[in-house]
């Protein structure tokens, strides 16, 4: 497991180094969707103002469905 932890560790500092600090700054600033565990309260704060019926994301780990229909 050493040899692979090893290896995930020099791609990473590559890519930060590739990136550079403006472009990993642009990207620690974005919004972060919520998860699963998200209250009600949160989900409403971060897809109310879309005034959409349904709200999508992807690229999470653990995919998940909730109906909320006080959020808006």
């Amino acid at each position: 497991m050493q040899p692979l932890l090893a290896t995930i560790r020099e791609m990473a500092e590559w890519t930060r180094a590739a990136l550079g600090e403006e472009r990993l700054a642009w990207l620690q600033a974005l919004p972060r969707a919520p998860a699963e565990e998200a209250s009600d309260a949160e989900l409403g704060t971060v897809y109310g103002p879309l005034d959409r019926d349904i709200a999508t994301y992807a690229h999470i780990h653990r995919p998940f469905i909730r109906n909320i229909l006080t959020i808006r």
